[in-house]
């Protein structure tokens, strides 16, 4: 595997080591004799990231992932954090005329799916404490919007939460 391929498998499975293990074995083990250094990663991961945050706001039906993807690249701690956490805010500011289901799963992303949290983006703003008020305003308001649609399921409501206890 060359440093090329590497690279294209690397972003193909957007880094996550797991999946790129899971569903290439063979390749994935390629890819890790290599020992592609972490400076290499980080410009990959940035790469990653400045695709990301290209289509974050283009497609509203599929906003909420590349909002999870992007928080997911960052929570690997290869990239300036800060910077992209602002980026990340300031498209979320964007957000509140997405529809209830949209909404929901950025306030899960948020807060994180697994039950230490540590997997959403609020996680990441601890490491931030100058711009957890910020993330907390931009919040607000996601809420805000998302309360003004039923929550015949409760998953809002769970979802917001868990986003509280993850703050």
């Amino acid at each position: 595997m060359t440093k090329e391929e590497a690279k294209e498998f690397y972003q193909s499975y957007l880094g996550y080591s797991f999946h790129m293990g899971r569903e290439e074995p063979a390749k994935y083990e390629s890819f890790r004799r290599l020992g592609i250094g972490e400076d290499v990663l980080r410009e990959w991961d940035e790469e990653l990231l400045e695709e990301q945050f290209g289509k974050l706001l283009q497609e509203p039906g599929r906003v909420w992932i590349y909002h999870e993807n992007i928080i997911r690249i960052m929570s690997r701690g290869r990239c300036d954090t800060e910077r992209y956490l602002e980026r990340l805010l300031d498209g979320m500011q964007r957000m509140e005329d997405l529809g209830p289901d949209e909404l929901t799963l950025v306030i899960e992303n948020m807060a994180g799916r697994t039950e230490s949290g540590r997997d959403g983006g609020a996680y990441l703003f601890r490491v931030h404490p100058e711009l957890q008020k910020r993330m907390r305003e931009v919040m607000q308001h996601i809420i805000a919007a998302r309360s003004a649609f039923p929550d015949t399921d409760g998953r809002a409501e769970r979802a917001i939460r868990r986003y509280k206890t993850a703050e």
